[in-house]
């Protein structure tokens, strides 16, 4: 996976590795990021987080105003 994210007058672009025991383990642990992404999105609620932690790649909740996530060939 490829994951874009924007903030203020910067672009960050970072491969993400999902590893699991078979496809519906990584499927999980990309739906719960997905999810765990589009919830802050839709609310800017920080319950009491104030960075993302997308496979030891860290964003500040507060910097983020879109972020992309796609399939990429590496």
């Amino acid at each position: 996976m490829a994951g874009e994210i924007w903030g203020g007058q910067a672009q960050i672009s970072q491969e993400l590795i999902y590893e699991g025991e078979n496809e519906q383990d990584i499927a999980k642990q990309i739906d719960r990021d997905n999810n765990k992404i589009l919830e802050y999105m839709e609310t800017g609620d920080f319950k009491g987080e104030r960075c993302f932690c997308l496979q030891g790649f860290m964003i500040k909740k507060s910097c983020i105003a879109a972020v992309k996530m796609t399939e990429a060939d590496f």
